[in-house]
């Protein structure tokens, strides 16, 4: 029988000033001391404001001039991500974490090299949501689907349980994250952008048992300047930790 376990939302200022948000938990039992296979982190560069009206249009422009320099900054923290999410669940979870020449070693025994890659967008500007190497990537979906990641994992149980069946760890960890942009002001001339974290954790029957995400506290950006970018993408091993440690 599929384990429900109950959404628990955190409405709350995390302890330090860099973090304000609306944290949503899904909790559930991570066993003590696990064997981790982190299946990897997924940036996508640009995440686009909601609303689509003619502010929301004339904004983009501006990153849309910048997205080639956009896209190399994600590109340059995909990696580091994966690293410093897996020192975080060895240090709150004592866990032992595979490492690269181990997941190396399963995508090639396991023929997972479709895995291996990133995820094509169909966006002009922004063509691919960036994923770690080497990684095993099994959910395919589009930027503006991020925040139903949780209705779009169960259509994904096959290709999940065909990886977490294959290997010994204990549970398999996925991170989806964006510099998520909203509150676009008249002409699109500012607007707030934050960093946006998903966590996922699976069991080995490939059952989404723990998931979490939360936001950084925002920064006002003209969309123009890339630093804006790099200042929220900084944010990931802060946020991340504290994420980590509410599954």
């Amino acid at each position: 029988m599929k384990r429900i376990f109950p959404a628990i939302i955190l409405l709350a200022s995390l302890l330090t000033s860099c973090f304000s948000a609306k944290i949503e938990v899904k909790k559930g039992n991570i066993p003590h001391s696990p064997k981790v296979l982190i299946l990897g982190t997924e940036i996508n560069p640009y995440g686009h404001p909601r609303k689509n009206g003619m502010a929301e249009v004339w904004f983009n422009i501006k990153p849309n001039k910048n997205s080639e320099e956009i896209q190399k900054i994600s590109a340059s923290r995909i990696n580091t991500q994966k690293e410093i999410l897996s020192r975080h669940f060895q240090k709150i979870f004592k866990a032992e974490v595979l490492n690269n020449d181990q997941i190396n070693t399963l995508i090639e025994k396991n023929n997972w090299q479709k895995f291996n890659r990133n995820i094509e967008t169909g966006d002009k500007y922004f063509p691919v949501i960036f994923c770690s190497t080497p990684g095993i990537h099994p959910i395919t979906y589009l930027p503006k689907e991020i925040r139903k990641l949780n209705d779009i994992i169960p259509s994904f149980q096959n290709e999940i349980k065909i990886i977490t069946q294959k290997t010994d760890a204990d549970i398999f960890v996925l991170s989806v994250s964006e510099p998520k942009v909203f509150g676009v002001g008249a002409g699109g001339f500012l607007a707030k952008i934050q960093l946006e974290i998903h966590l996922f954790v699976f069991d080995k029957n490939g059952e989404l048992i723990s998931s979490v995400n939360g936001n950084s506290k925002p920064i006002t950006t003209n969309g123009k300047d890339t630093g804006d970018f790099m200042e929220v993408l900084d944010e990931y091993n802060q946020l991340s930790e504290k994420l980590v440690e509410l599954l």
